[in-house]
């Protein structure tokens, strides 16, 4: 059985709403997919064009160990 007919055979027996977020989800990846700045064609980009990707970021803008200590906060 292919990865697309199990898909299928698990969605049938689910409810009609979940069924629609399956669908969401997955149209969802197919969209991220085709992007021309896809994760998925990562392979073919070198590392170094990721470093400076969180600049402009409001979580990640700050020193490393106060970013930590902002994420432990808010797990308490």
């Amino acid at each position: 059985m292919t990865t697309a007919e199990k898909l299928v055979k698990l969605t049938q027996s689910l409810p009609e709403q979940i069924q629609m977020e399956v669908l969401d989800f997955a149209e969802f990846l197919n969209q991220r997919y085709q992007s021309p700045n896809s994760i998925w064609d990562s392979e073919n980009r070198p590392l170094s064009d990721l470093i400076g990707g969180l600049e402009k970021s409001q979580v990640f803008h700050d020193l490393p160990d106060v970013i930590q200590q902002k994420i432990r906060n808010d797990w308490d």
